[in-house]
């Protein structure tokens, strides 16, 4: 298990899946959906950030204010990102997409696509 904030590091430096490990409630998960390859899940089901196959990064932060534990997760993965400042990011504010949708073959559209 790593720190919340290395997690998003190595998500938005582009390290392999398998590599990247897990922290306390967050996990990365390969995706499927087109221009995608990875999402970076808290509790198993919330996108919390998406990976574009172009290496950058969307983070999602509509789940803000979901939880006060989604919201700590959030303010420590926005540490983390911010550490790679030559990584692409764009913030989705409105959007709180779940793993299902970057599984499915018809996904939900989302605000920053």
């Amino acid at each position: 298990m790593v720190a919340q904030q290395e997690l998003a590091r190595r998500f938005a430096a582009g390290h392999d899946v398998t590599g990247i490990g897990s922290a306390s409630n967050l996990s990365v998960e390969s995706t499927a959906r087109e221009g995608y390859d990875a999402v970076l899940l808290g509790y198993g089901h919330a996108v919390y950030a998406a990976r574009r196959a172009d290496g950058s990064v969307v983070r999602f932060d509509g789940w803000r204010g979901y939880s006060q534990s989604t919201t700590c997760q959030l303010t420590e993965l926005r540490k983390g990102f911010k550490c790679l400042p030559e990584t692409k990011q764009t913030v989705d504010t409105a959007s709180r997409p779940k793993l299902r949708d970057f599984h499915t073959a018809d996904p939900e559209p989302l605000a920053a696509a």
